[in-house]
């Protein structure tokens, strides 16, 4: 079964002057504006063995753009594939010699259909081997930045708060919380503030973009972070709140109760995702489906968190 990840896109620049009607502008706007024309570049460093058998370093220039795209104007939602593509440092055989030479193949690619909610602000996509969710995630701000040259972007995968509660359950001692969180946009910006109108009030008064907040008591220390004081529970109600709407990222350290050193990072361990067969990876009806029971699934679940 192959992961289908949600990731959500954010506005971030100038934020905290934006109103909804500004969001919804800027989102048309860059609707309107994907194709298939433009690439992303950027230079890659790599080693690769030369014909002595020497290890060498250089840079790579790899492309990311987006191909096959379908619109659909009723919906607002974009399909299509995103593509890696880089020179590759491989072998092939000399059949004559019965050696293996250092060759290098000049554009091969990995690709990954994705489908694009405007009205949620969400991406939905699955990994390859050689593209997997960093890079995938990192080329859509910059492709979208290179669209819309005037707005940053920051995306972030949306969190499973199941696992994160799972994760506090394991870590019996928490020495090290590192989070970091962003101001939310239109699709979620209501809810948090009824949620934590002090959080998100510290966002437009300090006029700041991004906060990355570190607690941390010394790792000799065996009662690590009081989890039971009321300002640790409201701290991990925040960070729940905002990972699970794909506003932020965090990691912590500690030990479980063999006193083992775990650590657990919310993109790699408590991504939330729909599982799809393999051989659907590639269809587009498939990956529709299951974004949009997924996108259901999440507005649910947070409508029960704000009645609670």
């Amino acid at each position: 079964m192959g992961k289908l990840y949600f990731a959500k896109f954010n506005i971030n620049s100038n934020i905290n002057e934006i109103s909804d009607g500004d969001i919804t502008y800027i989102l048309n706007k860059l609707y309107n504006s994907i194709d298939d024309k433009k690439d992303y570049k950027k230079d890659v460093p790599v080693r690769y063995r030369d014909e002595e058998g020497e290890t060498q370093h250089t840079f790579n220039t790899e492309r990311y753009n987006f191909s096959q795209i379908d619109k659909d104007d009723e919906t607002k939602s974009i399909t299509g594939w995103i593509v890696r593509r880089m020179p590759t440092h491989t072998e092939e055989f000399d059949e004559e010699d019965r050696v293996s030479i250092p060759t290098v193949l000049d554009n091969t690619s990995a690709s990954t259909m994705f489908y694009i909610n405007f009205e949620e602000e969400i991406i939905t996509f699955t990994t390859k081997g050689r593209f997997g969710y960093l890079q995938i995630m990192d080329s859509f701000e910059k492709l979208f930045e290179i669209y819309l040259e005037d707005i940053s972007f920051k995306i972030y995968l949306i969190k499973n708060p199941f696992d994160i509660d799972e994760a506090l359950d394991r870590m019996k001692v928490v020495h090290k919380i590192t989070t970091t969180l962003i101001p939310p946009n239109a699709a979620n910006r209501s809810a948090l503030e009824q949620l934590f109108k002090e959080k998100t009030a510290e966002f437009k008064d300090t006029n700041i973009t991004s906060e990355t907040t570190t607690w941390e008591t010394d790792k000799r220390n065996k009662k690590g972070i009081n989890k039971s004081s009321e300002r640790f529970k409201n701290f991990i109600s925040i960070i729940k709140a905002f990972a699970q709407r794909g506003y932020g990222s965090t990691e912590m350290e500690g030990t479980n109760s063999e006193g083992t050193q775990i650590e657990f990072d919310f993109d790699k361990d408590a991504p939330y995702v729909e599982f799809i067969s393999d051989d659907n990876k590639d269809d587009r009806t498939t990956i529709i489906k299951a974004s949009n029971q997924g996108i259901s699934k999440l507005a649910a679940k947070r409508t029960l968190d704000n009645q609670s």
